[in-house]
């Protein structure tokens, strides 16, 4: 090779001359001298391919030197040059120059040199914008302290293959379109952020990535098929999961590092995550939605959520510690769960649900499960699983509501379980063995509902909820202790019998046929065990109880305890040698339709209660009261026969309650008191003699069923009390000639009440005495003086007419029901969405505006009255005065909303709602909507205008104006005669 004809520049004294050497002589490289300061800029650079710098006093190439030289290929710097400027070689020619000992590269420094393939970056500590771009290099490897790359750094190196470095910052597009980059090496653990377009249409297939990168679109846009990820601490497991499915659909195989911590994946097609042997932290995972994954890794800490895991079979969780809500969500083939209960841990709501063939057998102290409170939902871990038998060894347990395919539970002695909380077990329909330990005292209700139980020893159980079997199949009982049923939500205080609230009966175990009574057992309550098939209670070595003919009596035979309700028998005398009869005791029963009552017996509240077969009950005692619950829903009970001698004249609470066939007291009877809800729900009633009461109790008629009732009222009656006939199907009512009162909701809801006639001596009705009834026409008397606003509510259809020379105190006018002080009480039929207030009225309740069906109740008043009543959260009230113009928001012929709107219907089809609408909210070619209301930031301090509720407000009102007409005129003169007095000094 010839040799390059070189000079060396050692000043700059006659550079035109070197340039003129260089052309003319055919010079290719250019020698910078040892005392030359910096690199000269003239025009024999151009000319030259080859540079070499010998000075060490020179430290910079400088901005622009070589750009666009299409000569220079070759370049050899001196160590005292640390930094390359801006364009220094840019679109240049160069191929070869020595960058390692260069500290700084500066914007566009080497930018479209595309014969400049490799460079050496050791001692590189900043590289500035598109510094490498569109070059072509083809591995670059910087420093191990060198952290950060800026924007367009390596853009469009086409042949760049390699990038190995320990950055952690990235620039926009700085390997953007580098399309044969296949190693790409980065500090990874510190990387928390990549751009988008850093890694533009890069055909990486294998990458290491912090994971919280992941959702970063500069990962998800790479072709991977390999991904290792490093996954630790304090990600934010509340953004979503990695959804592989989508983002990376050609990914073939995921790894993680050997310091990480964390898995949370969704949706990928491959069948194992790889997990590198040197992993010892304790996993949080999230992976679900892996169709072919067969393992799951063996060193999981805590169970985010895993679930629709299809080919999952066997899952290691000894070292876990938590299972997240819903875990193992359908994983059908799931069966071995290693380390269940063998250490602490929580396991939260609805695990392993839709996993058919889960074998968790058991359940103990070391498992954990969320309180549930009234503000927490209601599920547990296990419920809706398809676990088969469980042994329970924890003093703490939660519900198994719905596992159907259970069919085994075993309380181990040692538990230390004292209770069996609500619905436990219920609607596990194939239960039939539950063995109880004796440490379980309280059963609460639904426990066993709905299971397939036939045969349970209750051991040393003492409280059990009246619906602790609810629709079981028990069909056998062992009674080893006092047992005290759960009863609240039936609770009566004003006795000891309970009455089911909504008038529905049930048998609690209506399958149970034997009952045994052991040693200890000192009491029981008949009605929790008896039912149509019971045919027996057993006493065994119990000296409380003796059985004769299978009833049970008290061992002295004094009080007959419990008649079993399955006993053939049609008629059952009681024995002359019982004087009590225990309540319930024939509760339930199937065939007895006759019992006959011995003189010697003492009547007792609830002594037949729920005795839902007989017909006929005759007493032979001499008495004059029933008591409490005597014959409450003795439901096919007609007819009670008594002594001639025998007068009945107290009737005590609940008495015939639910007696659905009772149509008349059959009996000699003189009532003088009848108690709370004494003929309550009995539907056939039509007579009974009520001549002598004062009082109608509470709830006495509720529910009645008959249209006409013959009470035979007399003059003494005074008052009818609370909710007397609510719900009943009467049709009329005439008040005896002395009633005086009628109390709250005393005919509440009697739609079928077409006539009442009040006497002349009325004096007050109350709080919706009359609420929803279908009454057309009513006379109020004069007598009548105190009606509340809710008297009437919800019943719209009533003309109230008065007598001759009006009433004293009320008046219709306009549709109102009106006071004679101006007060509007209540509105009557209300038909229409808005409705105007007149001028005359003086005083309006908050309740009146609240109970209205009007949509909009518009209040006009110029009056200003700081006093205005305080109304919160009335929605309906619109206030407006003439002072305003038509068109603003307090003009309220302009409101329209949806609030009790009775002109809004529905059309055919999916539609918003629609309106019929007054023409008056037309005022212009364009239609306004304001919404306005009153809320509870409003008070009346705020409202400045009102009606004017006391005459002496208009009274003060007329002053006013008085008082600013005075004002006005006064002004007009004062003005005239300063005019004059003008005029005067003028002259």
């Amino acid at each position: 090779m010839e040799a390059q004809k070189s000079i060396t520049i050692e000043n700059t004294d006659d550079l035109e001359t070197i340039s003129s050497r260089i052309k003319s002589e055919g010079i290719t490289k250019l020698i910078i001298g040892n005392t030359m300061q910096s690199l000269p800029i003239f025009e024999g650079l151009k000319s030259i391919n080859s540079l070499e710098i010998l000075s060490d006093q020179i430290n910079s190439i400088p901005r622009d030197a070589f750009a666009n030289n299409q000569n220079i290929q070759t370049v050899i710097l001196s160590q005292g040059v640390t930094e390359i400027s801006e364009n220094a070689f840019s679109n240049s020619s160069i191929s070869q120059i020595n960058l390692d000992h260069i500290n700084y590269i500066n914007r566009n420094a080497f930018c479209n040199c595309i014969n400049l393939e490799s460079v050496n970056l050791q001692s590189i500590q900043s590289l500035d914008d598109a510094c490498f771009s569109n070059t072509s290099l083809i591995e670059v490897n910087l420093p191990k302290n060198f952290k950060s790359l800026p924007y367009y750094a390596f853009y469009n190196c086409v042949k760049l293959t390699s990038f190995v470095s320990d950055c952690s910052s990235f620039g926009d597009y700085a390997f953007g379109y580098c399309t044969s980059l296949k190693t790409f090496e980065y500090d990874y653990r510190s990387n928390y952020y990549m751009p988008s377009s850093t890694l533009l249409s890069v055909p990486l297939e294998e990458i290491i990535a912090n994971s919280r990168i992941l959702h970063s679109s500069s990962i998800q846009q790479l072709p991977l098929k390999r991904l290792i990820l490093y996954s630790y601490e304090d990600y934010d497991f509340s953004r979503s999961p990695l959804d592989g499915s989508r983002l990376f659909p050609d990914l073939q195989t995921i790894e993680y590092t050997s310091d990480s911590n964390y898995i949370y994946l969704n949706d990928f097609n491959f069948s194992e995550i790889i997990i590198p042997d040197d992993l010892t932290a304790k996993l949080y995972i999230h992976i679900a939605g892996f169709p072919n994954l067969k393992k799951l890794p063996s060193n999981i800490g805590n169970i985010l959520y895993v679930g629709d895991l299809p080919e999952i079979e066997t899952v290691d969780l000894s070292m876990c510690t938590k299972i997240g809500r819903n875990s193992f969500f359908n994983c059908p083939k799931l069966k071995t769960i290693i380390g269940w209960g063998d250490h602490e841990m929580f396991v939260e709501q609805s695990c392993f649900e839709l996993c058919p063939l889960i074998d968790i057998n058991i359940w103990n102290d070391n498992l954990k499960f969320p309180e549930i409170s009234t503000f927490s939902d209601k599920h547990s871990p296990l419920e809706h699983t398809s676990i088969t038998e469980l042994t329970i060894n924890a003093a703490r347990i939660p519900k198994f509501t719905a596992c159907k395919y259970l069919r085994k539970v075993t309380f181990l002695e040692d538990s230390k379980i004292e209770g069996i909380n609500s619905h436990a077990f219920y609607k596990c329909e194939s239960l039939t063995e539950v063995t109880l330990c004796s440490s379980i005292k309280v059963i609460n209700d639904y426990a066993f509902s709905q299971t397939n139980l036939t045969y349970i020893n209750l051991e040393k159980v003492d409280s059990i909820g009246m619906k602790t079997f609810y629709k079981s199949k028990i069909k056998e009982l062992i009674i080893n202790s006092n047992i005290y049923e759960r009863r609240d939500e039936f609770w009566r205080p004003i006795d000891d019998i309970y009455l089911v609230y909504d008038g529905f009966i049930y048998c609690h175990v209506p399958y149970c046929e034997k009952v045994t009574i052991t040693q200890k057992v000192t009491k029981f309550n008949p009605s929790y065990y008896n039912n149509p098939n019971l045919k027996e209670f057993v006493i065994v070595n119990n000296d409380n109880f003796v059985s004769i003919d299978k009833v049970i009596y008290t061992s002295n035979r004094e009080t007959l305890y419990a008649y079993p309700a399955g006993l053939e028998a049609k008629e059952f005398t009681i024995p002359d040698y019982v004087k009590f009869i225990n309540y319930y005791a024939f509760a339930f029963t199937n065939n007895l339709e006759k019992i006959i009552v011995d003189s010697n017996v003492k009547l007792t509240p609830g002594m037949f209660s729920y005795c839902t077969s007989v017909k006929t009950i005759v007493i032979n005692n001499k008495t004059n009261i029933f008591p409490d619950g005597c014959f409450a829903f003795c439901t096919n009970l007609t007819s009670i026969k008594l002594p001639d001698n025998v007068i009945i004249n107290t009737l005590g609470s609940h008495c015939f309650h639910g007696c659905a066939s009772f149509q008349r007291l059959d009996f000699n009877n003189q009532l003088r008191i009848v108690n709370e809800s004494c003929f309550e729900e009995c539907n056939s009633l039509v007579d009974v003699d009520l001549s002598q009461l004062l009082i109608i109790p509470p709830l006495c008629f509720k529910k009645c069923g008959q249209s006409r009732i013959d009470l035979h009222l007399g003059d003494n009656l005074k008052l009818i009390s609370m909710e007397a006939f609510m719900c009943s199907k009467i049709v009329e009512f005439n008040c005896p000639p002395n009633l005086k009162i009628i109390d709250d909701y005393a005919f509440a809801n009697c739609t079928s009440l077409t006539s009442f006639i009040f006497n002349d001596k009325i004096m007050k009705i109350c709080d919706c005495t009359f609420e929803n009834v279908g009454l057309s026409e009513i006379l109020i008397p004069n007598s009548l003086r105190h009606i509340n606003r809710t008297s009437f509510k919800n019943s719209y259809n009533i003309n109230f007419k008065f007598s001759e020379g009006g009433h004293p105190v009320y008046y219709i006018e306009n549709n109102c029901f009106m006071n004679k002080t101006g007060g509007l009480m209540f509105f009557l039929s209300e038909k229409g969405s808005l409705y105007e207030i007149l001028e005359t009225v003086k005083a309006i309740s908050a309740d009146t505006l609240i109970n209205s069906k009007y949509y909009r109740i518009v209040v006009n008043s110029d009056k200003s009255d700081g006093r205005f009543l305080k109304i919160d959260r009335l929605f309906n009230l619109c206030i407006t005065t003439a002072s305003y113009a038509p068109g603003t928001k307090e003009d309220c012929s302009m409101d329209i909303s949806d609030v009790n709107n009775v002109d809004r219907y529905a059309k055919e089809g999916e539609y918003e709602p629609t309106y019929k609408l007054d023409n008056r909210l037309y005022l212009g070619p364009t239609f306004l909507h304001i919404y306005e209301q009153i809320t509870d930031a409003t008070t009346y301090e705020n409202v400045n205008q009102s009606l004017p509720f006391l005459e002496v407000n208009g009274f003060n009102s007329t002053i006013h104006i008085v008082l600013l007409a005075f004002v006005s005129i006064l002004s007009v003169i004062i003005i005239i005669l300063s005019v004059i007095a003008l005029k005067f000094i003028h002259e």
